[in-house]
């Protein structure tokens, strides 16, 4: 399925064997709530996601403890609430937002392992 739009909050919370996410992001481009990648114990990389233009809420990545790339949302505009990138360990690099221009209130990146 390919989906453009969801209407409410895109939620990846707690999945003990999920490694990759690239795949769930290809054709979406709208997210109306939130967006949450948090407590995925074996997620790696997190890439894809290059059409997502708009999240009407908050992004938050958090707690993902071998998480070590951060990568795509290349075509995100607009987040019309907060940035948060916490406590994720491993994270070496943050490759991410070229074409972001609005955060309706906040971004931290706070905590991480961030060297790039």
């Amino acid at each position: 399925y390919m989906i453009e739009t969801i209407g409410g909050s895109l939620m990846i919370i707690s999945n003990t064997k999920l490694k990759d996410v690239s795949t769930l992001g290809t054709s979406l481009k709208t997210i109306a709530g939130d967006f949450c990648i948090e407590g995925n114990s074996e997620l790696t990389s997190l890439d894809g996601f290059n059409l997502l233009e708009k999240l009407g809420g908050s992004l938050k990545l958090k707690n993902n403890p071998k998480l070590e790339k951060f990568g795509g949302f290349l075509g995100l505009q607009t987040v019309s609430k907060y940035i948060l990138i916490t406590e994720n360990r491993q994270l070496k690099v943050v490759d991410v937002f070229s074409s972001l221009n609005f955060i309706g209130e906040w971004f931290d990146i706070v905590d991480n392992g961030i060297t790039e």
